[in-house]
């Protein structure tokens, strides 16, 4: 493979990396800003002596938990696999010396 090959190569592997970047920032953000505030408000409503623990409110509670725990574990595995691409691209099979 060229030179001019492998350097393409690695500036769409970069371009794939950033895409994956902004894919953990954006679940974390959300997860941070949205749904952990209002995971945290729903939970106090429930303490006992609050005025609202009704069904509906447990329901909804239970389905935010759900949701935290889902875009937890994907900003994880996102961020994982940032930290596996980036150690990829040092290597030579990133370079096309393969």
């Amino acid at each position: 493979m060229s030179t001019n090959g492998s350097k393409l190569g690695v500036e769409v592997r970069l371009e794939q990396l950033r895409r994956v970047f902004a894919g953990v920032v954006a679940l974390t953000a959300a997860h941070s800003l949205l749904v952990g505030p209002r995971l945290l408000s729903l939970e106090e409503m429930t303490l006992p002596g609050a005025s609202r623990s009704d069904e509906t409110l447990v329901a909804e509670l239970r389905s935010l938990r759900l949701r935290s725990i889902a875009l937890s574990g994907a900003s994880l595995f996102l961020s994982l696999t940032v930290l596996f691409c980036t150690v990829l691209l040092q290597t030579a099979f990133a370079q096309g010396g393969v």
